[in-house]
């Protein structure tokens, strides 16, 4: 949905609800960037994972800098309710828009043009609910799993994001996840899980939306990226074991369908893994791949030149995802293909 083929005065109002477990710096940091969104009509929620006296001091020092700044937080005796559940309720109850973008405060906006991105889909009447993606800086992890975790995410996403573009919606990402105020109301809520602190973008989403009323989000405009520093890779374990433990609510069709398509990738990697010998001439660039990642270029690259046949196909699409963004897994296959169809690639590129 390009916002720009969306006429502006049709987008709706808009509430940016915001998370926040950092500090008054980085949150800052957010806000500036949210308030250089190139949007009509949007206001900000800031729920503080704080003291009420925390509060009231963010809510002073940005008041002159940030207009309209919503500041409000979560009790701290509310231990045994999901923090992110209350926050998003709390935020949403403090809202005056039509849609809500549900993020956290540690997030880098790619673009000014994020929120008519995610908010342009709402042109339609119909449309009911966004869905966004984001994804970890994985720079900042430093365990030696850096590259199959974010092998896994880029699969993760590609399957509920499929799902959803296939008329079958069943999750969401809560750092960029847009809706109805009166959808959310409409459900009430989080309801009918509130007994349990996970699935605030899962089972939510489940239950709130369909193939009618759902869209799907993704540009290099939209896509969100968190930043968690050191905390990075436990903050993946801990996404891991929410959507794992949630997944036990959800329609089992599309875990099914996951399962068959891993399993029809080994033999995908043994091809690959039996041509290595063969493939090294064409594809010395990728030594910086990673193990999945230079199987797919070579996978690639072992494009014979008599019979055109392309292999190692799923492992590609690890590659891509391995070189953090298109222009770089475009630089790297014209990099790993022979000379004639490097031309051809460069070509059809320019």
């Amino acid at each position: 949905y390009p916002a720009e083929e969306v006429e502006r005065k049709e987008l709706p109002s808009a509430t940016v609800v915001i998370f926040s477990k950092v500090d008054d710096e980085r949150l800052a940091g957010t806000l500036r960037q949210i308030y250089a969104q190139d949007y009509p009509r949007f206001s900000v929620v800031v729920v503080c994972d704080t003291t009420f006296e925390h509060k009231e001091d963010i809510a002073e020092r940005f008041r002159t800098e940030f207009p309209g700044i919503h500041v409000t937080f979560i009790p701290s005796e509310s231990h045994n309710l999901s923090r992110r559940k209350l926050a998003n309720t709390i935020g949403v109850k403090a809202a005056d828009g039509e849609v809500l973008v549900t993020t956290v405060a540690n997030i880098e906006i790619p673009s000014e043009r994020w929120l008519s991105g995610m908010l342009a889909p709402f042109a339609d009447g119909e449309v009911e609910v966004a869905l966004g993606c984001s994804r970890l800086d994985y720079s900042e992890m430093r365990s030696l799993w850096r590259w199959y975790r974010e092998f896994d995410d880029t699969l993760a996403a590609a399957r509920w994001a499929g799902e959803a573009l296939g008329g079958n919606p069943y999750r969401g990402d809560g750092y960029n996840l847009a809706f109805r105020r009166d959808t959310f109301f409409k459900n009430k809520g989080y309801a009918k899980t509130i007994n349990l602190h996970y699935g605030d973008d899962d089972l939510f989403v489940d239950e709130i939306s369909d193939g009618r009323n759902t869209r799907v989000v993704l540009s290099p405009d939209t896509i969100l990226r968190t930043e968690w520093g050191d905390s990075s890779s436990r903050v993946w374990s801990l996404d891991k074991d929410r959507y794992d433990f949630t997944s036990r609510w959800l329609p089992r069709g599309p875990f099914i369908k996951s399962g068959m398509v891993s399993a029809a990738q080994w033999p995908v990697v043994g091809v690959c893994c039996g041509s290595r010998h063969n493939l090294r001439r064409h594809c010395g660039s990728c030594c910086r791949c990673g193990s999945l990642a230079g199987l797919g270029c070579r996978g690639y690259s072992h494009i014979s030149e008599d019979r055109g046949e392309i292999r190692g196909i799923a492992a590609l699409v690890g590659c891509l995802a391995f070189h953090d963004g298109t222009p770089g897994g475009e630089l790297l296959l014209q990099n790993a293909a022979p000379p004639q169809q490097r031309k051809e690639l460069y070509m059809a590129k320019t």
